[in-house]
């Protein structure tokens, strides 16, 4: 033991002389004695791990300026200023390296690997920690925004990151009932919307898409109640053509047919008169243009003619429509606008698939060698 005990010593003191005589030879033996930027990096890395950010840093920019293109390096640099809390500085870095090794081509098979495996490390650790590490130390309530874009870069890296979706999730919720209490109730459920698209539980996924869409209807009705109360009512009641007491609207419709006509073919001649203004007043409160087509309101039970008259072929008729079945028939209104925007939008999908699918079948044609042609080393070498 002891004999082993003294091997051991005299070897220390060995390498302890060695270094000493690195540093005291000065600039004759130092080219014997610098180490490598493999060296530096693994002398980083143990410094980090050991929480000496300082000495990390002083021994990775010793290294970079050996090896300034070294992915190792650069993620151990990126992971410094983690550590420092500079975490644009680390984007910045990472960014770099990513866009870096992007345009890069390999050379061989094992650099092909290589990049693959740095690519691999940096889409499943190193930028989802960064982002991570920047969104816990940030004050989410102060800026929500910036704490949301952050979280939001990572997952586009990692989208089944369990740490980033908690974190979004849990923000996304807490911010959509904060909007709510504040009465933005449109902004709150397009937040719930994102949460239905995150990789959580099922039953998270479905009752926030759930709150979005009550949200959206309360919202619906209210934007329609205020146009009604804005912008056609006040008309209606100078006109004496609401009854506040029973909510009832009422719709007037003046005209003429054939003197010899019935009073039936003159209630028939005021009906599309009827419908056109309802369904005017409809499109006014609902705020959709006249090109929705809309239903028949004087088929449904809730239309109702309360006074007729016709003489001489002249007809007056007043009907009558409930303002809350008015408000239902907006909301019917939107969702058709909806719809039709949405079948329009399909449609020009639709046109783009096409369109390039007849552009890249021309490429092909014009590529395609005509039958007999020969390329034009066969047509030199002919000659």
């Amino acid at each position: 033991m002891k004999a082993m005990r003294s091997a051991v010593r005299s070897k220390t003191m060995m390498m302890r002389a060695l270094v000493a005589g690195c540093v005291l030879s000065g600039a004759l033996f130092v080219t014997g004695c610098e180490k490598s930027a493999k060296d530096l990096m693994i002398e980083a890395d143990s410094a980090l791990q050991a929480g000496n950010v300082d000495r990390a840093e002083s021994v990775l920019e010793e290294a970079l300026k050996k090896e300034p293109n070294s992915s190792q390096a650069i993620i151990l640099r990126s992971q410094v200023d983690v550590k420092k809390k500079q975490y644009k500085e680390a984007e910045e870095r990472l960014l770099a390296l990513w866009s870096k090794l992007e345009s890069e081509k390999p050379s061989n098979d094992k650099e092909k690997i290589e990049q693959k495996r740095i690519r691999q490390l940096m889409e499943e650790s190193y930028f989802p920690d960064l982002y991570r590490d920047w969104a816990d130390s940030m004050d989410k309530n102060a800026n929500p925004q910036k704490f949301e874009e952050v979280v939001s870069k990572g997952l586009k890296y990692d989208t089944k990151n369990p740490r980033l979706n908690t974190m979004l999730v849990d923000f996304l919720q807490e911010r959509g009932e904060k909007l709510v209490a504040e009465g933005k109730k449109k902004e709150a459920a397009d937040v719930f919307d994102k949460v239905g698209n995150l990789y959580a539980l099922p039953k998270i996924r479905k009752e926030a898409t759930a709150r979005a869409a009550a949200l959206r209807d309360e919202v619906e009705v209210e934007e329609i109640a205020q146009r009604f109360e804005q912008d056609l009512k006040p008309a209606l009641v100078k006109d004496e053509l609401y009854d506040a007491e029973n909510k009832v609207i009422f719709f007037v419709a003046e005209g003429s047919i054939d003197r010899r006509g019935t009073p039936e073919e003159a209630l028939a001649a005021a009906e599309p008169l009827l419908s056109a203004k309802i369904d005017a007043a409809t499109r006014k409160i609902a705020n959709v243009p006249e090109d929705v087509k809309l239903g028949a309101p004087t088929k449904t039970e809730f239309f109702k003619v309360v006074e007729s008259e016709f003489k001489r072929g002249d007809f007056k008729v007043k009907a009558s429509f409930p303002e809350d079945q008015l408000k239902a028939y907006a909301r019917f209104a939107i969702d058709r606008l909806e719809k039709k925007q949405e079948e329009a939008k399909k449609g020009d999908e639709k046109k783009d698939e096409k369109k390039e699918g007849a552009e890249v079948k021309e490429e092909g044609k014009q590529e395609a060698p005509k039958e007999g042609d020969k390329p034009a080393e066969a047509k030199e070498e002919a000659k």
